[in-house]
Order: C-alpha cells, then sequence, then structure tokens
C-alpha cells in the first residue's frame, strides 16, 4: 500500500529529482494562526485521519477553451471542457488577469 505522508517524510525515496520531497503541490488557505487558535479555543475537537484511494483526472473530453471579455461590463465568460472548473477560475482571475475573483461568476 502506498502512503502519502510516509512519503513526505525525510529519508523517504525520491520519486522524481525534480519533485522534492515527493510534494507536488502545496497550497495553504487561510489564516493558519486564528485556525490553530480557535481549535485551541474549541470545546470539543475530534482528529480523525481519512484515507482516500488514489485516484486521476483523466478527462475523456477534448481540451478546448474559448473565452470573452465584455468591455461595456468589464465581465469575461470562459467556456472549457474541465474536472475544476473552479481552479480554472482562481487561477484565470487571480494569476493572469490580475482581477479579483469576486468580479468573475
Amino acid at each position: 500500500m502506498i502512503d502519502a505522508e510516509a512519503a513526505v517524510q525525510e529519508g523517504a525515496p525520491q520519486l522524481h529529482s525534480e519533485v522534492p520531497h515527493n510534494l507536488n503541490a502545496y497550497i495553504p488557505y487561510g489564516d493558519k494562526n486564528a485556525t490553530e487558535e480557535a481549535i485551541r479555543k474549541a470545546e470539543v475537537v475530534i482528529t480523525h485521519t481519512i484515507r482516500i484511494p488514489r485516484t486521476i483526472n483523466s478527462p475523456i473530453e477534448p481540451r478546448a477553451a474559448i473565452g470573452q471579455y465584455e468591455p461595456a461590463t468589464g465581465d469575461f465568460t470562459l467556456w472549457a471542457t474541465s474536472q475544476s472548473p473552479h481552479n480554472h477560475r482562481l487561477l484565470l482571475a487571480f494569476a493572469i488577469l490580475g482581477v479579483p475573483i469576486t468580479r468573475s461568476a
């Protein structure tokens, strides 16, 4: 059985030299200190490890997209075949177009 937690520990065998510590992505969200403080103050804290089987994203639809910008309203529209539309929205709005994610729907 593959153990994801063991794979990122110091001394674990490296699968690919260009992926240090076998960690392909680390995306922190929220306020870590505020979260830890809320957990410390909680009346009840439940800790449970949930194991999810290995999965892979294998789209069967074509990889195509078309976008439109409407200058009169400032609206952006993207039609895309995707299993992760929220990731596209975040990356396009924030990282590429440089607009607040609240401007996209």
